[in-house]
């Protein structure tokens, strides 16, 4: 006969739950919130580069300064080295 030791079945049922737990999102959706802003930046940076645009001429259009469109667009290109 084999006997089983309630306390041990526990430990093992709840460190079964925790290592489920660290591979659940802390922000359920977060991944493709940012996929999509990554999707969505490429474009725009894409479509500036069609329309033969500088940074500094976006900018103006936007109402702020160059050095925030490059900040934009290098996140974006720092984030997708990271997944490489």
């Amino acid at each position: 006969m084999v006997r089983v030791n309630i306390s041990n079945i526990r430990y093992i049922e709840n460190e079964m739950t925790m290592s489920q737990r660290r591979h659940e999102p802390v922000f359920p959706g977060f991944r493709e919130m940012a996929a999509r802003r990554h999707q969505l930046v490429s474009e725009l940076e894409a479509r500036r580069l069609d329309l033969g645009l500088t940074q500094t001429e976006v900018a103006e259009r936007m109402g702020t300064s160059q050095s925030a469109v490059a900040r934009l667009e290098s996140r974006v290109m720092r984030a997708s080295r990271r997944e490489d």
